[in-house]
């Protein structure tokens, strides 16, 4: 193994180790011992099957072409900002961080979905794996589904990249922190659509502070830094949703919106 993939192993090493919620290693004899028994090797391995996963790509898209040649075990773009992500100290958060959703799905997805936060509960801290939370994903999931898009076609992150307890709200500026890393990954990304759900993310992405009933059911412009608009539409988070039932219905026909507008733009490649 050379500097650089135990370098790569090592950052994945402490990432895992933050998620679970170390923040300190002993420095006794006790503690050099136990680092001293973790297989780096096989750890590389681990990254390398994760990344193939993380990064389901689908070569029928021309949008914006990656090379075919990459090896499977090189760290993408789109990890890099995982990896900061998950060492982030920009902001108070990740004082009670325990899982940081950078978000997961395909490599040139169709459709970017942004929500607000992952909400801290017992359930969350033991799975580790929620973006939403367990039964939002699971609902996000058949909303996809619905609209006839492929999981690989299909990026989902948050607004605010950590976990948060139940008792704490976030800032606007540690709101702030965050946006900036979502901004480098739909600079990265390239989504044809984006569907924002919650009023956090939708005013992080069109800087509009009305009630979401309002902003819902139509498109707006997302201008990329590197140029160009991206159509965005705001709906109603899978969270509200399970509060709310009644809401499903007004959901549904933002679905049906942004399917329509998919095929539309389908067309017109």
């Amino acid at each position: 193994m050379d500097s650089s993939e135990l370098l790569k192993s090592l950052k994945s090493l402490i990432h895992y180790h933050q998620t679970c919620g170390i923040k300190a290693y002993t420095t006794d004899e006790k503690g050099r011992n136990a680092l001293a028994k973790v297989d780096l090797s096989a750890l590389g391995v681990r990254r390398q099957k994760m990344s193939r996963a993380y990064h389901s790509a689908n070569p029928a898209r021309e949008k914006h072409v990656v090379s075919q040649q990459q090896d499977p075990g090189d760290v993408r773009p789109i990890d890099q900002i995982a990896d900061e992500i998950y060492c982030c100290r920009s902001c108070s958060l990740h004082e009670t961080r325990q899982i940081a959703t950078a978000g997961s799905g395909g490599y040139q997805p169709r459709l970017l979905v942004v929500g607000d936060w992952l909400m801290l509960s017992d359930e969350t801290a033991v799975h580790g794996s929620e973006i939403f939370g367990a039964q939002q994903d699971q609902m996000l999931a058949r909303m996809i589904g619905a609209i006839d898009l492929k999981p690989d076609e299909v990026f989902v992150t948050n607004s605010i990249k950590c976990s948060i307890p139940e008792s704490c709200q976030p800032t606007s500026k540690q709101l702030f922190t965050c946006t900036a890393y979502l901004h480098r990954q739909i600079d990265i990304l390239l989504p044809e659509l984006i569907c924002t759900m919650g009023i956090i993310a939708t005013k992080a992405l069109t800087g509009k502070s009305r009630p979401l009933s309002q902003l819902r059911g139509k498109f707006y412009p997302y201008t990329c830094r590197a140029g160009g608009d991206i159509p965005l539409l705001p709906t109603y988070h899978p969270t509200y949703l399970l509060q709310n039932p009644e809401m499903k219905q007004a959901t549904w026909a933002d679905l049906q919106l942004v399917q329509k507008k998919l095929v539309e733009l389908n067309i017109h490649k």
